[in-house]
């Protein structure tokens, strides 16, 4: 026994067939269309958050990228800010680096700044304390 299908349905169900795989087709130009905009968006939001890489510095504040962060043992922090440092009224420790206390007030807040700087790429603004040796930093701040 041969099972006929009439011509009207065949062409249905061919036609059905095309516009499914036309669909697809679509759906994926769509999905590629939809990530290319979305990888240019996301490029162009980064390279907004790409300031330049050197220190603005006067004789009592230094603002830069945050290149360098570490801290001892006993809780003093270093801080080395990219760029040209040598206008600050201060002495930097080795030449290059700011410094922070772990006793002094408000210390793990600056460091939580200067972490989140660096994490994203920002610039720090550093407030020193003027005429000390080690430069050190006395408050902070993180501008948009």
């Amino acid at each position: 026994m041969h099972s006929s299908i009439p011509a009207d349905d065949e062409q249905r169900s061919q036609g059905q067939v095309l516009h499914l795989a036309q669909a697809k087709r679509e759906d994926s130009m769509m999905r590629r269309r939809k990530n290319r905009i979305a990888c240019a968006a996301l490029l162009a939001a980064l390279s907004g958050f790409a300031p330049h890489a050197f220190a603005d510095c006067s004789a009592t504040a230094c603002k830069g990228i945050v290149e360098k962060i570490f801290t001892r043992a006993d809780g003093m922090t270093f801080f080395k800010i990219a760029g040209d440092r040598s206008l600050v009224n201060c002495t930097l420790n080795s030449n290059v680096y700011f410094t922070l206390p772990g006793d002094a007030p408000g210390a793990r807040n600056i460091l939580a700044l200067a972490i989140a700087a660096q994490s994203a790429g920002r610039e720090l603004t550093v407030r020193i304390v003027e005429g000390s040796t080690g430069c050190t930093v006395s408050f902070a701040t993180l501008d948009s």
